[in-house]
């Protein structure tokens, strides 16, 4: 999703809809108030708080293409208080973050497509082995 699609009330549907997602937006890390960090979309910021009221199920891969999703407060280095923090404790298995900003979209976009190709191998080879 991109442009007016990608509102707050859409991406919360359909996060709780797809294993794998991936945010390719602005984000901001509030280090006072973390839980009102989040990724900015066409009508506002999707706040972490609300983020971790969401029930989802079966998630595999967040992929945030955004500024310093993982990047926390210097104070505070033992508390992991940010936006990939966050999709982990939602129930993501795996989470792929930056810890600096993200300047150039591009580089997002080349390196996607690889890492989900081989997450998406990954994912298969756990089930067929799991469900033995």
């Amino acid at each position: 999703m991109e442009g007016e699609v990608a509102t707050i009330s859409r991406v919360k549907l359909e996060m709780a809809s797809h294993p794998s997602i991936h945010f390719a937006c602005q984000a901001s890390q509030d280090v006072k108030n973390p839980l009102m960090s989040g990724f900015y979309l066409y009508d506002g910021r999707l706040e972490l708080s609300e983020i971790m009221k969401q029930n989802i199920t079966n998630c595999e891969l967040a992929f945030l293409s955004a500024c310093q999703t993982s990047t926390g407060d210097e104070k505070l280095s033992d508390e992991a208080v940010h936006l990939a923090a966050a999709m982990l404790a939602v129930g993501y298995r795996s989470v792929v973050a930056t810890m600096w900003p993200i300047t150039l979209r591009a580089i997002a976009y080349r390196c996607l497509d690889p890492i989900l190709r081989i997450y998406g191998k990954y994912c298969e080879l756990n089930r067929r082995i799991y469900s033995r």
